[in-house]
């Protein structure tokens, strides 16, 4: 029975504390505790953590493949080979042309074969089987490219001609400095390889693993090299 008095009492407290703070109060209350929990500024940038695995530096995509030069020094696919001329052989006419006094044949004989690397399998397969005619128009009928024809200087050797130097891209002479794998000079000079072509021209290069210096003439059928 003496519950009912005390019930009474905690009633009165709790009507008189409700009574008495204002809600102002109690606002001002929420706020600060909301203030304290807010941590205090300090001026520095958040820092920022990788919450995950780093990207890959993956390599750019490849350009398509294109073709370029052989490498230098240029490793052809087989040794040196010479051979006996075909059955039958007759030179050009321009195989006949002066040579220099110095003028060697490295141990080969005259008309013997250095066999094309490239090895077409027939006549004028290099020009898709149509047979290659020279133009009058162009010095050397055009095989070494289209340029204009000229007169030697009075007194000037013809195997020393420097009008031109390297066979045009994409003519006939320059499928043959392909094939061998030569790289054009300026002729002259005794350790250079000499290339007598259609119509009383001449091209010079650098000799390398295949092609040993000394004084050859081309066959413009086969693109193959003939010892002179």
């Amino acid at each position: 029975m003496k519950l009912v008095p005390l019930l009474s009492a905690l009633m009165s407290v709790s009507l008189a504390v409700c009574g008495t703070v204002p809600a102002s109060a109690i606002s001002l209350q929420h706020n600060d505790v909301i203030a304290q929990a807010t941590p205090a500024s300090t001026g520095r940038p958040p820092v920022t953590r990788p919450t995950g695995r780093p990207p890959q530096n993956r390599p750019p995509a490849r350009p398509p493949a294109r073709p370029t030069p052989r490498p230098t020094p240029w490793r052809p696919n087989r040794p040196p080979q010479h051979r006996p001329p075909p059955a039958n052989w007759q030179r050009p006419s321009w195989a006949n042309r002066p040579r220099p006094s110095w003028a060697r044949n490295n141990g080969w004989r005259p008309n013997s074969v250095l066999v094309n690397p490239r090895a077409w399998p027939s006549r004028w397969a290099w020009n898709n089987g149509v047979a290659w005619v020279p133009q009058r128009a162009f010095w050397g009928g055009g095989f070494w490219g289209s340029f204009g024809p000229f007169t030697l200087a009075a007194g000037q050797a013809f195997w020393t001609q420097n009008r031109f130097t390297s066979p045009a891209v994409g003519s006939p002479g320059w499928f043959l400095f392909q094939n061998y794998g030569l790289v054009a000079a300026p002729c002259g000079p005794q350790n250079l390889v000499y290339i007598y072509g259609p119509n009383d021209s001449v091209m010079c290069a650098f000799p390398n693993m295949y092609v040993q210096a000394g004084f050859y003439y081309v066959d413009p059928g086969t693109l193959q090299l003939f010892v002179m």
